[in-house]
């Protein structure tokens, strides 16, 4: 079951179903700090609605079915609790790089490692530990600001052990319960309540006040992004038909010709989040800010009312790419390429669009490369030590 639910497709029905639902309850009953927002939403006509309902029961049917073979392990997981270590401290020296040197590739050759060293360990190793912690402290500082640089990866690690067959009941509820005292602390951080904090003393008496007070439940939909993709993923759209926006695949094709600009080579294409901050605050965008859109809400740009075959087209094409990647050799490189995959297409789902979504998979093919043949070239090494010492007998 767990290798059913944690395929690309169903990740992205569960992210956006429950994010809606959730920012429509805090919607309805007023609870939303924008007073902006609550009033363009009191705009909205059904149209939102229907194409988001529309989408994804086209992409339940589509999906629904999965393949035998693609399901059937036909590998088996060699784990080495040696080599887990070495790429968790792989993992913590990347992360501490990235959080001194602030380049977002550093953080993805992290990741990488750490979610080789996962699929490479039986049972996470007390040896592994000290470098987890270490690779998780690195980047709480950051995640103050952006907190998905810290909770998209151990989604996704809890997610690859649930496909392993080695997440247990008690794992997944201490993760979700970390997961959200860290969304908690890192929301007082950032002044949510407007509370002072100057000691782990403090943080926690300030958390507490906080989760007591009449603002909270606005404060937690904005902690959890819940407020900001519920609504521009509606408005979005609402404004899309409104204005006529429709553009023939442009965005997608921007994420084809990446590496031009890198060249000098401007081909003039535009993303899904510069289009629609253009057409719905304009000044913002000018000033360089930005406003994410869904993944269902940049399809729609794309393909218009042809985006309820599209949406669950692109889907099942990444529901293939993922078993694919799980059937890579050995089994632990595999299950971590298909991850890391899952990865940025959860940031894809949330509204990074396209162009970042193809950034993420070259980092990520760079970095899933470096780590396995890290260990292999060190591997080779190892045999040629024992063969050297036989031959010396």
């Amino acid at each position: 079951m767990a290798r059913v639910l944690t395929r690309p497709s169903q990740v992205a029905l569960l992210y956006v179903c429950v994010s809606y639902a959730f920012g429509s309850a805090l919607f309805s009953n007023g609870l939303v700090l924008s007073s902006a927002y609550a009033a363009e939403a009191q705009l909205w006509t059904i149209n939102g609605f229907l194409v988001w309902a529309a989408t994804v029961a086209t992409t339940i049917l589509w999906t629904s079915k999965v393949r035998a073979k693609d399901l059937a392990s036909h590998q088996e997981f060699k784990p080495s609790e040696t080599k887990s270590t070495l790429l968790a401290a792989t993992a913590a020296v990347f992360s501490i790089l990235f959080y001194l040197l602030d380049e977002y590739v550093l953080f993805v050759f992290g990741l990488s490692a750490f979610l080789l060293a996962v699929a490479s360990s039986k049972s996470l190793s007390i040896y592994s530990y000290p470098f987890y912690l270490a690779s998780l402290a690195a980047l709480s500082i950051p995640a103050i600001n952006s907190k998905r640089l810290l909770i998209f990866p151990v989604i996704i690690a809890a997610l690859m052990l649930a496909n392993m067959g080695r997440l247990s009941k008690s794992v997944a509820f201490s993760i979700a319960t970390l997961g959200t005292l860290a969304i908690l602390f890192f929301s007082v951080l950032r002044g949510y309540g407007g509370l002072e904090v100057t000691n782990a003393s403090e943080l926690w008496n300030a958390t507490g006040n906080y989760i007591r007070s009449d603002y909270f439940f606005s404060g937690f939909g904005n902690n959890t992004e819940v407020n900001y993709f519920y609504f521009h993923g509606v408005n979005s759209i609402e404004l899309f038909i409104r204005e006529d926006i429709f553009v023939y695949g442009e965005t997608i094709a921007k994420s084809v010709l990446l590496g031009m600009s890198r060249l000098g080579l401007e081909h003039g294409l535009r993303s899904g989040i510069e289009i629609y901050t253009t057409a719905y605050a304009p000044a913002f965008r000018v000033i360089g800010g930005s406003f994410p859109i869904s993944f269902f809400s940049e399809m729609f740009l794309n393909f218009w009312v042809f985006s309820f075959v599209a949406t669950p087209f692109v889907l099942f094409l990444f529901d293939r790419i993922f078993f694919v990647l799980q059937k890579l050799s050995p089994a632990t490189f595999g299950l971590a390429a298909s991850f890391l995959f899952l990865h940025a297409f959860l940031l894809l789902i949330r509204g990074s669009s396209f162009d970042v979504f193809a950034l993420n998979l070259i980092y990520s093919v760079f970095g899933i490369l470096f780590a396995r043949f890290l260990f292999l070239f060190r591997g080779r090494r190892r045999s040629k030590r024992r063969h050297y010492a036989l031959e010396m007998e």
